[in-house]
């Protein structure tokens, strides 16, 4: 018979070639041998072996809790971690008081990110060993995975309470601390752990990262250099020291640890995509895209790389790539409401008004309080003609923020646009109350308050708005307009000359200047004002046909037929123009001519009272007595208080020898408040 020792001589042998089956057959059902066989496999770091040896020691006797643990050892070592838990599971049901049993289930647990299951594992063996400094610590880190901070901290205490010298302790509670937004608390934690190790990489960088959140950024710096004088070749300190430079507006020095970090390792996705943040804010977009790609290539299906590429190009007016980008996020992430608004805004920016408002109709069914899609939402129905919708979409940003400006704003510019001009005011004022230096609604106020002809309330808000921002053209011009009304035609040209110091281009601003010398008396600058307008828009039919008014004003009748011919070249059915054009040749004694032009005018528009009104004043010049009285009537059936009417009427029937009926429409002129001045 052979000795044990001759035995365990040959299993030595036989393991030190690798033939393990034939090992384990000398061993048979000995359990020692078995063991031995067990333990130098791991001697050996041969875990195959060590787990054919103990799964041996099981089959021969399933209550050995020593032969479950080696074999959960063996299992975890390959990360078979949910195996082992199993032969951990068998250890703790054999001795329910196996407190290594119970702490490397835990560990186990937590690889497989079973936290809460693990949380218990360290409970057991904290009940039987209360000192036990590594239950407590893997406890606190698995209550801090569960997302329980403040019983994480509790754990880490425990240890301090026994080793105040514990320096993983002190950094895992300085953790979880920062976890619970306690910055100032955990930086104590992380000096702690300094002050018992000066060479804590690990706590040197933790206390940059906290310091970041306080927004010492210069002192975060410090920490990670310092943690670089310890350990030059940590990538971490590398990559979070570019954060910290990027944070403090030093890009290219944190361009330059980010590639630091890619020299030492090209596939670090964090690297790429903060790099590519950081060339963005540089305005390096291209750059910015090519590092997304790099990460991309890493991992195409990261949603944060997509969005942060979608980003950039936005921000490079590459809208159409932009918008593949965030779709390449929703595709992914359907319940993504920042990227379904971005990709909205995108399309806005392409005038693809409809598919944005698709996209911003995710994003506020996905996320009901994200004002920015309601208030987009609002935009785009407005440039949809949808204006009703509009107003209700500002309406849902104003419940989720009663103060936005913006809102209240917009709010107001809409209903000024469908005439609710009272309501649009109110609004103004709301915005006003919260932003008194709001330019856009004393300026919107202003033009409000001109349509209400309240136009001394306009010139106010217009200086309001000038305060503001003293070079808007478009502000002197209107409050130019205000004054005018006001008839203070020299304020009104004193204001449309500060507009057009600002913008000489400004075309408003030359009409309107027009507008006022023609008020003033000064007809033939109001001319030159026109003129000026006319060299920078010569295809303007209105500007043409303000020329052709004051030129017509001033006596200048063959000029202004030419100009109302203008108007009519690049707008054939102006009914007025063609009325003007016939008024003009009337006082040239044009009259046959003057009748075709009203002719043309009733053609368009039989029911214009002016077009009716002056064909009856050229027949009435061209002694055309019966034929005029039609046109009067025709006048005053379509405006009966047209006092002029009454009284052509009157003298067209007295030429007819109607007297009685001609005093009758002369008494109905007056009662207009037409009288003849002599």
């Amino acid at each position: 018979m052979v000795s044990k020792n001759k035995k365990l001589k040959k299993i030595k042998k036989l393991l030190y070639n690798r033939k393990i089956n034939e090992a384990l057959q000398i061993a048979g059902e000995d359990i020692g041998l078995l063991f031995h066989i067990g333990f130098l496999a791991f001697e050996k770091e041969d875990d195959e072996m060590a787990e054919k040896a103990f799964d041996r020691i099981i089959q021969c006797n399933p209550d050995i809790a020593e032969a479950w643990e080696g074999k959960g050892f063996s299992l975890a070592n390959v990360g078979k971690y949910a195996e082992a838990v199993h032969c951990f599971d068998e250890v703790v049901k054999i001795d329910p008081d196996d407190t290594e049993g119970w702490f490397f289930r835990g560990i186990l647990l937590q690889e497989l990110d079973r936290y809460a299951e693990a949380v218990h594992c360290f409970d057991e063996v904290v009940k039987r060993e209360s000192g036990n400094a590594e239950a407590w610590y893997n406890k606190g880190v698995a209550l801090g995975n569960c997302g329980k901070h403040a019983e994480a901290v509790q754990c880490f205490d425990e240890i301090i309470k026994r080793d105040i010298h514990s320096a993983e302790a002190w950094c895992g509670k300085g953790v979880a601390l920062e976890h619970l937004g306690e910055y100032e608390e955990a930086v104590h934690c992380f000096d702690e752990v300094v002050k018992i190790d000066p060479l804590h990489t690990d706590a040197w960088i933790k206390k940059g990262v906290v310091l970041g959140d306080l927004e010492n950024h210069e002192e975060e710096i410090r920490c990670y250099d310092k943690a670089l004088e310890i350990d030059p070749e940590n990538v971490k300190a590398v990559l979070n020291k570019g954060v910290g430079l990027a944070d403090l507006k030093k890009y290219e020095e944190a361009v330059s640890c980010f590639d630091e970090v890619l020299k030492r390792i090209p596939g670090n996705i964090e690297a790429w995509l903060i790099k590519g943040v950081v060339s963005d804010a540089l305005g390096n977009h291209d750059e910015a895209v090519h590092c997304f790609d790099e990460a991309l290539k890493v991992d195409c299906d990261n949603t944060l790389i997509w969005y942060s590429k979608g980003s950039s190009l936005a921000n490079a007016g590459k809208y159409e790539e932009a918008v593949h980008c965030f779709d390449e996020v929703v595709k992914r992430e359907p319940g993504n409401a920042e990227a379904w608004y971005n990709q909205g805004i995108q399309l806005q920016e392409l005038e693809k008004y409809k598919d944005a408002l698709h996209c911003f109709d995710e994003a506020v069914r996905i996320d009901p309080h994200h004002s920015g899609a309601w208030f987009n939402r609002g935009i785009v129905l407005g440039n949809l003609g949808e204006y009703t919708e509009e107003v209700h979409c500002y309406d849902a940003v104003l419940k989720i923020d009663p103060r936005d400006t913006d809102s209240l704003f917009n709010k107001g510019v809409v209903l000024a646009s469908l005439g609710e001009v009272d309501e649009a005011v109110h609004f103004y004022d709301e915005t006003l109350k919260i932003d008194p230096s709001h330019f856009g609604a004393w300026a919107a106020k202003g033009l409000a308050l001109n349509d209400l002809e309240n136009y001394d309330e306009a010139v106010h808000c217009f200086d309001e708005a000038l305060k503001v921002d003293p070079g808007s053209a478009e502000a002197w011009s209107n409050r130019g307009i205000a004054l005018g009304h006001l008839e203070k035609y020299e304020e009104a040209v004193t204001c449309y000359d500060k507009a057009l110091e600002v913008d000489p281009d400004n075309v408003n601003a030359w009409v309107n200047r027009g507008v006022a010398l023609w008020g003033w008396g000064e007809h033939e600058e109001a001319v030159h004002c026109l003129d000026e307008a006319l060299k920078r828009e010569p295809d303007d039919a209105d500007l043409w046909f303000n020329k052709g008014v004051i030129l017509g004003d001033c006596g200048r009748n063959d000029d202004a037929v030419r100009c109302y011919d203008e108007v009519l070249k690049r707008d054939p059915g102006n009914v007025i123009a063609w009325v003007n054009r016939g008024v003009a040749l009337g006082r040239m004694g044009n009259l046959h001519r003057a009748v075709v032009c009203f002719d043309k005018a009733l053609e368009i528009d039989p029911h214009d009272v002016k077009a009716w009104y002056g064909r009856g004043v050229a027949l009435q010049d061209l002694g055309k007595y019966e034929e005029a009285l039609i046109c009067f009537d025709e006048t005053i059936q379509r405006d009966s208080d047209y006092g002029k009417a009454w009284y052509s009427k009157g003298m067209v029937l007295a030429e007819l020898g109607r007297h009685d009926e001609a005093r009758k429409c002369v008494s109905e002129a007056a009662k207009r408040g037409f009288t003849v001045r002599k």
